[in-house]
């Protein structure tokens, strides 16, 4: 699992876990064994559960002490008895699984009231990887009852595309192979659901010979079915098929109304989470099991695991890092996608892959650094309507409060490339990428014009002369504060030279590396600024002096 290999020899020496305590919940196979591994060796203190007892390989949990943590239960529950006096009834609930959370919870009640909100008090984050996981993280948060900050690593594109395209159209195929031990080809099969996962499945089923049809709700989906030459129909007016796939993460997909209709010795199984896409009712079934990839098969591949288990070491490493500061608020965040290409960059050098690089013509040509596309350049309009938003939010918080003094971090990227050097105020304001024309600039698009922050800055003054509004302008910081609190240490490849030397001198990168001979500066760097973080924070507090 060459991805957890990489962390591991990355961050390895610095145990940036240090302290954590680490629960997880999730398939307990050997590639799970390795994952706990990785956070360990990371630092931190590591106890698992199994998600599923029929994915579950024994060999693998031998060693693994099993926890679970029912916080937002238990939480509600505790709320509720301090209120009224009223325990948990397990017996209001269908759900088998949900009778034995709220035993769980009803027991500890009545020895430890304030458990779980001691848990809640020091639970630092989440990171979920599964799609049903997600969806509830998302219904939590909307409906105001999520009590931690969560990273959603499901739909990072090294999961969402390794995970559900690729590691089920590996995996499909496999469990029906060993399972019923059928022939695939001139068979029809129905895959329930055109999703990463469906798309998956489908794919693979063609490529062995089978005749796929596919069922699925959103018109989008269905029409790229078509697009790949798989027709699309509802369950009901299938007249006949050999193989049913389900790959919702919906519930009563496959009922037995339609079991009814089918041919005999025809196969049903599930590569979602849980078995309730299926109506179990009445039905046998062979293995017994929840999800046919792990029930009938080995699951994914190793290294489509490691690069979803990837994620969810850097996720943790994120919440961990950002922990005593107020950047995650109690919502579900999707990984970064800066994040999200370091999982993905940490697999390629074991597989011997050579990224190309930008000549300085092509980058010139498409108006983007040598480097490549920083994440305001892969998003550009998101990034600009999101930095825009949470300006004006800022704006209208600060107003709302009566105050009317702003200090506004900027960038010097706002003036672009200069001719010239040293750069002074008065240069004109260039901007080459979003990040920096977020900073200054009225943007004119093909539907709207978008007046960014300095901008914002400057008319609210102008509307309003009780504004007092400082703007800081600087490149790069470096780095630190003697105590270590405050500091340059980019996650991933850093974006300038001087992080590059300092990982050198931790020992963090065995050298430093200069490309060419041709730059017009020795070290190869483009000429630029540099400003140290101490400077930076005594300027920011100069300027609120200033404005008081």
């Amino acid at each position: 699992m060459p991805g957890l290999v990489a962390c591991c020899a990355e961050f390895g020496r610095a145990q940036p876990l240090k302290n954590a305590r680490i629960t997880g919940c999730l398939h307990v196979t050997i590639q799970t064994a390795v994952l706990i591994e990785s956070l360990t060796a990371l630092g931190a203190d590591v106890r698992w559960c199994s998600c599923n007892i029929f994915s579950t390989q024994d060999h693998a949990a031998a060693a693994i002490a099993h926890t679970t943590l029912l916080i937002h239960e238990g939480v509600k529950a505790e709320e509720e008895h301090d209120r009224s006096g009223k325990l948990p009834n397990p017996s209001e609930t269908e759900s088998a699984e949900f009778r034995i959370v709220l035993s769980i919870i009803k027991s500890g009640l009545l020895v430890d009231p304030k458990r779980y909100r001691r848990m809640r008090d020091r639970l630092v984050g989440v990171s979920e990887e599964t799609t049903s996981g997600v969806k509830r993280l998302y219904r939590m948060q909307a409906n105001g009852t999520f009590l931690f900050p969560a990273i959603n690593v499901n739909d990072s594109v090294t999961k969402s595309k390794l995970d559900n395209l690729y590691g089920c159209r590996h995996l499909l195929p496999d469990g029906l192979m060993r399972a019923p031990d059928v022939m695939i080809a001139g068979k029809t099969a129905v895959v329930c659901g055109y999703g990463d996962v469906g798309k998956g499945c489908a794919s693979a089923l063609k490529a062995v010979g089978a005749h796929v049809i596919v069922t699925e709700i959103d018109p989008i989906c269905a029409l790229q079915a078509l697009m790949e030459g798989i027709p699309v129909l509802r369950l009901e007016d299938i007249a006949e098929a050999d193989i049913f796939v389900t790959t919702t993460g919906n519930k009563d997909i496959v009922m037995v109304s339609h079991m009814k209709q089918m041919k005999n010795n025809a196969i049903v199984c599930n590569v979602g989470l849980f078995d309730n896409e299926i109506d179990m009712l009445g039905l046998e079934t062979y293995p017994e099991g929840r999800i046919m990839n792990l029930g009938c098969a080995t699951g994914h591949p190793s290294l489509v695991m490691s690069c979803f288990f990837t994620n969810q070491v850097i996720a943790q490493l994120e919440l961990w890092k950002e922990r005593g500061t107020s950047k995650y608020e109690n919502k579900v965040y999707v990984l970064p996608k800066h994040l999200d290409e370091m999982a993905a960059a940490l697999h390629l050098g074991k597989f011997g892959v050579k990224l190309t690089k930008l000549t300085p013509d092509q980058a010139a040509y498409i108006n983007v650094p040598v480097e490549g596309l920083s994440p305001s350049m892969l998003s550009s309009n998101m990034y600009m309507i999101k930095i825009l938003l949470e300006n004006l939010e800022t704006v209208c918080a600060i107003s709302g409060c009566n105050l009317r003094k702003l200090i506004f971090s900027s960038s010097a990227t706002v003036y672009g490339w200069p001719k010239e050097v040293p750069w002074t105020e008065e240069f004109p304001l260039t901007a080459v990428n979003p990040y920096g024309r977020t900073k200054c600039h009225l943007i004119i698009s093909d539907m709207v014009g978008q007046l960014f922050v300095e901008e914002i800055c400057r008319d609210l003054h102008n509307s309003d002369s009780k504004w007092k509004i400082i703007l800081l302008r600087y490149f790069n910081p470096v780095g630190a504060h003697p105590s270590g609190h405050i500091g340059e240490d980019p996650w991933g490849a850093p974006n300038n030279l001087m992080p590059f030397v300092q990982q050198v001198a931790v020992g963090r990168r065995s050298a430093l590396t200069v490309f060419g001979n041709d730059y017009s500066t020795k070290d190869g760097a483009r000429v630029r600024d540099y400003i140290h973080v101490v400077d930076l924070a005594d300027g920011h507090i100069a300027a609120l002096k200033k404005a008081i």
